[in-house]
């Protein structure tokens, strides 16, 4: 019986696959040439949730048919399959169909349910029955992984839960010191020391978001742990972050999916020297809004509980501390993610400064600040193995590594991003999902 389930699902979502490719076909035989008349052509919404549903079934195809195809599960979702259905059905029947986002809502949010929890749940289960691929899923072939003494390094940091928890302590004693100097001091401290403390905290969830504090088995606790050290940067965030950052690497550069590619407006108008001054000062706007604009995820529970708990915090603080602790917390958040040197490594990972080259590593002191997060390359080739042991990586595959190239200074990144005219917003590789699947 469950041989029989598990074919009917999987032939199920082959099946709307092809349904879909015939409705896209139809509807793009139907339309003009030229982009700015489909604009205003009667199919236009038509073609815009196809298109969408497109990106839906390469997301699920992407996640689930790796595992299929070597008989390791099933395609699970099927609720998920009956709404596509749904939604190809509504395209056909109907000649002048609601806006895209407002079609596909529920798609989008039970697939990417599905996709979390699959990812988060049953992938770790698969992974350890999937023949040639490392601990981290990434498929053996490229230089690094020839290495086999790397796989021993990915183990969870029995340090980072320390160190984070004497972070949070230490910032608790800074509010202390600062609630009853002048404002123009806590100005001040914002930027020189709070910015500093905020940005190594922000790479610390980075660590968590990896599983680095507590290992994959125990998902739950570095979810809470993230936002325990989430709480003396004011803004919650370490949950939303870990959604989209899983995506980063999953489909890096991926259209509609990689939140950390500007969007088209950010590309276009960020262009000249003094605008992409102010681009680099508004990079948490950015950060915070592009997100809701490229790839809208359904808020989860646990969410719902670090936006409670930082508020909570937040306001804590206030009353027993007054309004400048608060001020500070949030100031040097924001300003350590804006014009400053250390905020130089969001540019340097992976602006195309180089032809042909769109990630890059920093060796230099600013590591010991941020969780060795300048080993941008190793991260990325290897996200299992937690910043304190990316060093060694490189040290054991020195010949790969030392060949590619590398910055010297965040600061310098910061000032040729912003002077070199042929350098803006729209210096990134952007790739189909399927394209960024494969990369």
């Amino acid at each position: 019986m469950d041989a029989i389930c598990q074919r009917m699902l999987n032939q199920g979502f082959l099946k709307v696959e092809r349904y879909h490719s015939l409705c896209q076909k139809q509807v793009k035989a139907q339309l003009p040439r030229r982009e700015s008349e489909r604009r205003n052509h009667s199919l236009a919404r038509h073609a815009d949730i196809l298109a969408a549903v497109e990106t839906r079934l390469s997301l699920l195809n992407m996640t689930f048919m790796k595992y299929v195809d070597t008989n390791l599960c099933c395609f699970i979702p099927g609720k998920v399959i009956d709404e596509i259905y749904r939604v190809l059905r509504y395209v056909n029947s109907t000649r002048a169909p609601q806006r895209a986002h407002e079609v596909l809502q529920e798609l989008r949010d039970i697939s990417s349910m599905a996709m979390e929890y699959f990812d988060e749940k049953i992938v770790p289960i698969l992974k350890k029955k999937l023949t040639g691929s490392d601990v981290s899923g990434r498929l053996l072939g490229t230089p690094p992984a020839k290495y086999p003494q790397i796989k021993s390094l990915m183990t969870p940091d029995p340090n980072l839960k320390w160190i984070v928890a004497l972070m949070v302590v230490a910032q608790l004693f800074v509010f202390l010191l600062l609630k009853d100097l002048d404002w123009k001091w806590i100005i001040f401290w914002s930027y020189t020391f709070g910015s500093l403390f905020s940005h190594s905290m922000t790479l610390a969830i980075h660590e968590i978001a990896h599983n680095a504090a507590f290992g994959n088995k125990r998902a739950y606790l570095n979810r809470y742990f993230g936002m325990f050290a989430n709480l003396p940067l004011g803004l919650p965030f370490s949950i939303s972050f870990k959604r989209y950052h899983m995506d980063h690497h999953r489909y890096m550069g991926g259209h509609g999916i990689d939140v950390d590619i500007p969007t088209n407006f950010e590309g276009w108008f960020f262009c000249t020297r003094l605008r992409k001054l102010f681009w680099v000062i508004l990079q948490p706007v950015f950060y915070a809004i592009r997100p809701l604009w490229i790839n809208p995820k359904p808020l989860t529970h646990l969410e719902i509980t670090n936006v409670a708990v930082q508020l909570s915090f937040n306001l804590l603080v206030y009353y027993l501390m007054g309004i400048k602790p608060v001020v500070y917390m949030l100031a040097g958040t924001i300003l350590g993610m804006g014009l400053h040197p250390i905020s130089g490594h969001f540019i340097a990972e992976h602006y195309m400064f180089l032809k042909g080259h769109e990630t890059f590593s920093y060796y230099g002191p600013l590591n010991l600040l941020t969780f060795n997060v300048g080993y941008h390359n190793e991260h990325h080739d290897f996200p299992s193995v937690p910043g304190s042991k990316l060093p060694l990586v490189k040290e054991i595959a020195a010949e790969y590594y030392d060949k590619m190239p590398q910055y010297t200074s965040w600061g310098k990144v910061l000032y040729d991003f912003i002077m070199d005219d042929t350098i803006c917003p729209y210096s990134r590789i952007k790739r189909t999902l399927k394209d960024a699947k494969l990369d």
